[in-house]
């Protein structure tokens, strides 16, 4: 809570000493008891976004205080932390839109076979169908009846497969 409410930190790297009230009571207690002095805190920054923040808390010497090191050690190690939380975050997009691309070249294929195969199909049994309506003379009632049923099933599927192949293709509006 104290890395986002405390502004400075996102821009800076903040070094805190072990009695800092910046700090947070239970963060102070930590570092007293296990005999730490400094907290060093910095930003995970790419561009303009801050991903995160590295700590580091460190014991420190009368013979080794106040080491510069220390802070271009922390900020160093952040930059690449935040180079690879950026290469990770990339490959993962990039994984999800390929298998977004994937689903949507799957989902045109049965679409297109579908349009090929039983739209075409029930066109052209219509087609037939009608053909031998129009023959209709020769048959006898019942048959008529039985040629008119077929019709009415071809068209029924038809549209059916027509939903299908509309349902299958992806909405890229907006």
């Amino acid at each position: 809570e104290h890395l986002f409410q405390y502004e400075p930190g996102w821009n800076q790297t903040i070094e805190y000493s072990c009695d800092d009230p910046r700090l947070p009571e239970a963060l102070r207690s930590f570092v007293t008891r296990e005999g730490l002095n400094t907290t060093v805190v910095t930003p995970l920054v790419l561009s303009d976004n801050v991903l995160g923040w590295m700590t580091l808390c460190a014991v420190e010497t009368p013979e080794c205080s106040g080491q510069w090191w220390r802070i271009a050690l922390i900020e160093a190690m952040a930059r690449q932390a935040a180079l690879a939380l950026h290469h990770s975050r990339l490959v993962e997009h990039n994984r999800i839109e390929e298998r977004r691309k994937a689903i949507l070249d799957e989902r045109n294929r049965l679409a297109r076979d579908i349009h090929d195969t039983l739209a075409q199909g029930f066109g052209a049994i219509l087609m037939q169908l009608q053909a031998a309506q129009r023959e209709a003379c020769v048959f006898s009632r019942a048959a008529a009846q039985s040629i008119e049923t077929a019709i009415e099933l071809a068209r029924t599927h038809m549209v059916q497969a027509r939903r299908s192949v509309g349902a299958l293709r992806p909405n890229v509006s907006g």
